[in-house]
Protein backbone atom coordinates (compact mmCIF):
# COMPACT_ATOMS: atom_id res chain seq x y z
CA UNK A 1 0.00 0.00 0.00
CA UNK A 2 1.16 3.69 -0.17
CA UNK A 3 1.03 3.88 3.56
CA UNK A 4 4.26 1.03 3.19
CA UNK A 5 6.05 3.76 1.19
CA UNK A 6 5.02 6.53 3.07
CA UNK A 7 6.76 4.20 6.21
CA UNK A 8 9.37 3.46 4.11
CA UNK A 9 10.84 6.98 3.68
CA UNK A 10 9.82 8.05 6.97
CA UNK A 11 12.48 5.56 8.45
CA UNK A 12 15.18 6.27 6.23
CA UNK A 13 14.41 10.12 7.25
CA UNK A 14 14.56 8.95 10.37
CA UNK A 15 17.89 6.94 9.97
CA UNK A 16 19.96 10.50 8.31
CA UNK A 17 19.33 8.76 5.24
CA UNK A 18 17.44 11.77 2.16
CA UNK A 19 14.53 9.89 0.65
CA UNK A 20 12.95 11.54 -1.99
CA UNK A 21 9.50 10.77 -3.54
CA UNK A 22 8.56 10.57 -7.19
CA UNK A 23 4.57 10.26 -7.50
CA UNK A 24 2.13 11.36 -10.24
CA UNK A 25 -0.81 11.65 -8.62
CA UNK A 26 -1.06 15.57 -7.34
CA UNK A 27 -3.19 13.79 -4.22
CA UNK A 28 -0.68 11.25 -3.00
CA UNK A 29 2.07 13.77 -3.37
CA UNK A 30 0.58 16.58 -1.49
CA UNK A 31 -0.65 14.20 1.38
CA UNK A 32 3.02 12.88 1.74
CA UNK A 33 4.44 16.05 1.69
CA UNK A 34 1.80 16.84 4.30
CA UNK A 35 3.65 13.96 6.73
CA UNK A 36 7.03 15.75 5.81
CA UNK A 37 8.17 13.86 3.05
CA UNK A 38 10.26 14.93 -0.33
CA UNK A 39 8.35 14.14 -2.85
CA UNK A 40 8.03 15.48 -6.85
CA UNK A 41 5.11 15.28 -8.60
CA UNK A 42 5.49 13.92 -11.45
CA UNK A 43 6.29 10.80 -13.73
CA UNK A 44 9.20 8.92 -13.47
CA UNK A 45 11.11 8.77 -17.02
CA UNK A 46 14.05 10.10 -18.15
CA UNK A 47 13.69 13.95 -17.96
CA UNK A 48 12.54 13.45 -14.00
CA UNK A 49 15.80 11.51 -13.35
CA UNK A 50 17.75 13.71 -14.64
CA UNK A 51 16.22 16.49 -12.89
CA UNK A 52 16.77 14.06 -9.28
CA UNK A 53 20.02 13.68 -10.77
CA UNK A 54 21.04 17.74 -10.73
CA UNK A 55 19.11 18.69 -7.75
CA UNK A 56 19.98 15.74 -5.09
CA UNK A 57 22.98 14.15 -7.54
CA UNK A 58 23.31 10.23 -7.68
CA UNK A 59 21.20 8.09 -5.65
CA UNK A 60 22.87 5.14 -3.70
CA UNK A 61 19.43 3.00 -3.75
CA UNK A 62 16.69 3.24 -6.29
CA UNK A 63 13.15 1.22 -5.59
CA UNK A 64 10.08 1.15 -7.66
CA UNK A 65 6.80 0.32 -6.93
CA UNK A 66 3.89 -0.30 -9.09
CA UNK A 67 6.11 0.15 -11.83
CA UNK A 68 6.05 -1.13 -15.66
Amino acid sequence: SDNMAIGAMKTLQERGLRAVGVEPSGNLAESSRARGLTVRQEFFDEASARGLLEDFHPAKLLVTRHTL
